[in-house]
């Protein structure tokens, strides 16, 4: 169920925080947002996409630098 935070900043303009879990349980932000109309609409096009089978978690392709130099970059050498 996606839902919304409402920030107000230091000068005191509001924000909005848009919030939805993927289908293990974990929380995701699609963002901030300027209104609450448009915070609302990316969180339910999120959750429309995890209903549809066509969301992709973000953490999925973060690869470490060790691991890219290791596995792809230069598998064959030896680091001493």
């Amino acid at each position: 169920m996606a839902y919304l935070r409402r920030r107000v900043l230091n000068g005191g303009r509001v924000r909005y925080d848009a919030w939805y879990h993927d289908a293990a349980g974990r929380r995701h932000s699609t963002g901030t947002f300027a209104t609450r109309r448009e915070a609302d609409q990316a969180a339910r096009d999120a959750e429309a996409k995890i209903d549809a089978g066509q969301w992709i978690d973000p953490a999925d392709g973060r690869v470490t630098f060790a691991d890219y130099v290791q596995k792809s970059w230069c598998p064959a050498d030896t680091w001493r």
